[in-house]
């Protein structure tokens, strides 16, 4: 799309249909699947794993599975959201290393980030002359994203966040200058290249630095190359080491830390999360995640968390909007849309919609037996006495007592209460199962013990 008028998307779209039309169905599942099952469906269903490795080789397995490692165990600790996953992903530092034996008689091409603890005889640093731009339009505030467009007006806190952001990457930038001039046993080779417009090196760049320090270590040749002299090597880096009297350098030592005979403690070993969603207990069987079954279950609980915060004349409107979005057919859309209305319309579910209740509620605890629990709740009611605790279920049979529901929901749901438990001491918690196509909410006797 090089020289393209309008946008990169535009001319996807007229340029290769059926791209774009994989690119938007993967974007319309953006906001109904999770991290993990986003990257598993298209690297695995839609056969992008394959794809991949066939473009650029089957060193490409590491990455992806590295990939989706990091967005399973994203899950556990956080609500599962792709925006959540992405920035906390930039915030971290992630390499998979393969000693340079491995590569063979080849040119390995790699990112410094990915070169680090690496070494070979020779390296070349092809693009030194580029300079971090800090572009972002997204900053996070606490738990608060803003977004901040270019030309939008700017407030004293945004111009600060930009001015804290491009501090950082060019922190970073400048750390890692020191990474890849690290990385060569035998031969370094600093180049670069500017456009067409461009009339000077970049003031700060990777190679103005490099040619900054180089015009102070070497004295610059007739051919216009710089040499490297033992004298003038030795006037700049250190002053020589002070002699003893007779001649010999001194070798009065200073005494060694008593620390560093000890032998150093274990570090203890942090609790594997549990997520409440997915107890230890084994699963009843339900629906593949890739089905559309499973389609229908997510997205009826998303219609389950926003309609109920919609005027009830505009919400029938509003789910017919959300499911179109995800092209979900218009009979399909009609029978999820009757089954959620049956349920906010119905008397008996009042309270559970009501006043005082919370929807998708992320919980993360650290219980008695030092088991980390973190999840989400479906439904959080707090009332003036209590606390009710309610977990949709869309795709299982409905049991007709509370005495035949599995034992792994009992679980489940015991987790969310004894995380819950804490923060309203002097509230009776209970928990129950809405099951979504019945529809039917049973209440479940638990212990907190």
């Amino acid at each position: 799309a090089h020289g393209r008028e309008g946008s990169l998307w535009e001319q996807v779209k007229a340029q290769n249909p059926t791209i774009a039309a994989q690119l938007g169905e993967w974007l319309n599942r953006v906001d109904v699947q999770r991290p993990y099952e986003l990257f598993a469906s298209i690297l695995e269903a839609d056969g992008g794993r394959e794809k991949l490795a066939a473009r650029l080789g089957t060193q490409v397995h590491d990455p992806l599975n590295e990939l989706l490692t990091l967005a399973r165990n994203y899950e556990q600790m956080q609500p599962p959201s792709l925006q959540g996953f992405l920035q906390q992903m930039k915030g971290e530092e992630i390499t998979i290393k393969r000693e340079m034996e491995q590569a063979g008689d080849k040119v390995r091409i790699m990112t410094v980030h990915g070169s680090k603890g690496l070494q070979a005889p020779i390296v070349i640093l092809p693009d030194t002359m580029g300079k971090p731009t800090a572009n972002d339009k997204l900053f996070w505030l606490e738990d608060t994203m803003l977004y901040a467009p270019d030309n939008a007006a700017l407030s004293e806190k945004i111009i600060a966040l930009k001015d804290e952001r491009k501090e950082q990457e060019l922190s970073e930038y400048r750390r890692l200058l020191y990474v890849a001039l690290t990385r060569a046993a035998d031969e370094l080779y600093v180049t670069g290249w500017m456009g067409q417009k461009d009339k000077n090196i970049a003031e700060g760049c990777w190679y103005d630095f490099v040619a900054q320090a180089m015009k102070k270590l070497t004295k610059e040749q007739p051919d216009g190359s710089w040499l490297l002299e033992d004298a003038n090597y030795s006037n700049v880096m250190i002053e020589p080491v002070a002699k003893a009297s007779d001649g010999q350098l001194s070798s009065k030592q200073s005494p060694l830390p008593s620390w560093l005979q000890q032998v150093m403690p274990e570090e203890p070993v942090p609790p594997r999360p549990l997520m409440p969603s997915r107890p230890k207990i084994a699963e009843p069987t339900q629906d593949s995640p890739l089905t559309g079954d499973a389609k229908r279950g997510t997205l009826i609980h998303r219609l389950l968390e926003i309609l109920p915060d919609i005027a009830v004349e505009h919400r029938e409107a509003s789910a017919k909007l959300l499911l179109k979005k995800h092209q979900i057919s218009e009979s399909d859309a009609n029978k999820w849309i009757a089954e959620t209305m049956n349920i906010l319309e119905d008397s008996r579910f009042a309270a559970v919609f009501g006043e005082g209740s919370l929807a998708e509620v992320p919980v993360t605890a650290l219980l008695a037996d030092n088991q980390v629990i973190s999840g989400q709740i479906d439904r959080l009611v707090v009332l003036e006495d209590s606390v009710l605790i309610v977990d949709y279920k869309t795709s299982y049979h409905v049991p007709s007592s509370q005495e035949q529901i599995p034992e792994y929901f009992r679980a489940q749901l015991t987790a969310y209460a004894k995380s819950v438990a804490p923060i309203y001491p002097d509230k009776r918690i209970e928990v129950a199962i809405l099951w979504t196509n019945a529809p039917k909410l049973m209440p479940l006797v638990i212990t907190l013990d």
